[in-house]
């Protein structure tokens, strides 16, 4: 029986980061961090400001240089380009939502399968967020830029969904 504590704790590490250290220039980012994530386990990484969070992040997406090990579904990929890795499945949702704004809100999470060849699932995919998410089929024709900040940020979480 497992733990109520650690519903996760038996299933296979979906990422796996061994002792990640990143730096900039002279200054020491990332001190060795090690971390597993189990699938489908949700996870949040907390700390201070400057404490590497989102460097941490950038290096797992391959937008940082880092030395260690990071796994993904069993399969290194610390060498790999940003790009390489966002096609095996790892995408960021920035906080900033980068929505463009004169593109409309369909256009914007089409953006999110731009390294996708299946158009039918992609269609799927986007018809889908607009179920999962009503506001965005209300407002599918708008302009990105003129929905609300909680709207744009809906956005920006769909177009990382239909990226897969």
């Amino acid at each position: 029986m497992q733990d109520a504590a650690t519903p996760h704790a038996r299933r296979p590490a979906l990422l796996e980061v061994s002792n990640l250290q990143v730096a900039h220039g002279r200054v020491q980012a990332v001190r060795g961090i090690s971390f597993s994530v189990p699938d489908g386990a949700i996870v949040s990484l907390i700390g201070a400001n400057g404490a590497g969070k989102t460097t941490t992040l950038s290096a797992i997406s391959g937008i940082v240089s880092a030395t260690g090990s990071i796994r993904f579904r069993g399969d290194e990929i610390s060498r790999l380009p940003a790009h390489q890795i966002v096609r095996r499945g790892i995408v960021q949702v920035p906080e900033g939502r980068q929505v463009i704004a004169h593109l409309t809100v369909e256009q914007n999470v089409e953006l999110g399968a731009y390294q996708r060849g299946d158009r039918a699932a992609v269609r799927s995919d986007i018809d889908a967020m607009f179920v999962r998410f009503p506001v965005l089929r209300e407002r599918r024709r708008r302009a990105g830029g003129s929905l609300t900040r909680g709207e744009q940020a809906v956005v920006a979480l769909a177009r990382g969904l239909v990226a897969r």
